[in-house]
């Protein structure tokens, strides 16, 4: 499992004007992941992606294109939650094929689902293919909200091997973790690193690491040598830069950072998002080279 520990970007998906996948670009997003961001992972069709506003034909795609581009260089998670869980089992399968580390999976939302069918939908999932699964918690966008009990049964679940947990009830992050050592779990808010790292978890899955996972690395390995000193001045850094994101349109700037760095053309957001990212251009220069080099 230590090849699914450490930071892993959401990774942003670039469109077209017209809403289309850009995989040209999209290779070159991974490729900026990798060789200038430095994630340890790749966490591909979350909330970051867009991806619940996309098909799953949409879908199915962007992961043969990542997985091309990535080159076996850093793991990778395929997130196939959805609403319909028969696609869902499709990407699952898909993931597997093309060599994906682990699935995760979103708590099925909209629907007021009983705890029953929440735990039978993972159960199935995780039943589909060999791969690990990383149950996606995330109750302020889900409106999906579990107790400790929920949680103890979804880990009783076979391949259910952990949990990207994006909430701040930092009570119940304590709680997983320390009763469940053996659970993979992530933590998904970027500006609360620092918080979740000192309960030892195990990784960190979120937006900004597109572009800022080296900061994010070193947080956590100065956490983990007892820095804390210097972990707490590190996160001051990185949410001094978060703040200044998440003032302009939090997709749209990563992309556009991500864009200048290629030169390319412009990339887009996915209606209903502010689609036209290149109202962000002066902006996203002076993040650059202010925070990224």
């Amino acid at each position: 499992m230590n090849k699914l520990k450490g930071v892993f970007a959401a990774l942003l998906i670039p469109y077209d004007k017209d809403g289309k996948v850009n995989h040209e670009k999209l290779e070159k997003f991974v490729e900026y992941n990798i060789e200038v961001s430095g994630v340890q992972g790749l966490y591909i069709n979350g909330s970051t992606g867009e991806a619940f506003m996309l098909d799953s034909e949409e879908r199915k795609e962007i992961l043969k294109t990542v997985a091309k581009a990535a080159k076996g260089r850093v793991s990778l998670i395929a997130q196939v939650g959805q609403l319909n869980i028969y696609k869902a089992l499709e990407e699952a399968k898909l993931a597997e094929e093309l060599g994906y580390d682990a699935i995760s999976a979103v708590t099925p939302f909209y629907y007021k689902f009983s705890e029953e069918q929440i735990l039978e939908y993972y159960k199935t999932i995780a039943e589909s293919t060999s791969l690990p699964l990383i149950a996606y918690y995330i109750p302020l966008l889900s409106n999906v909200t579990f107790s400790m009990a929920t949680f103890e049964k979804l880990f009783k679940i076979k391949n259910v091997a952990g949990v990207k947990f994006t909430a701040t009830d930092l009570y119940t992050l304590e709680r997983i973790k320390a009763k469940h050592p053996e659970v993979l779990v992530y933590y998904g808010f970027d500006e609360q690193e620092l918080s979740a790292a000192v309960y030892g978890i195990d990784g960190f899955i979120g937006s900004t690491f597109n572009v800022n996972a080296k900061r994010a690395v070193k947080l956590h390995e100065l956490v983990q040598a007892g820095k804390l000193k210097e972990a707490r001045e590190l996160q001051a850094e990185i949410n001094d830069f978060i703040d200044v994101v998440l003032a302009n349109g939090l997709y749209a700037i990563l992309k556009e950072i991500i864009r200048q760095e290629f030169d390319m053309e412009t990339v887009y957001c996915r209606l209903p998002m502010t689609q036209d990212i290149s109202k962000y251009a002066d902006e996203a220069k002076k993040i650059r080279d202010k925070y990224l080099k």
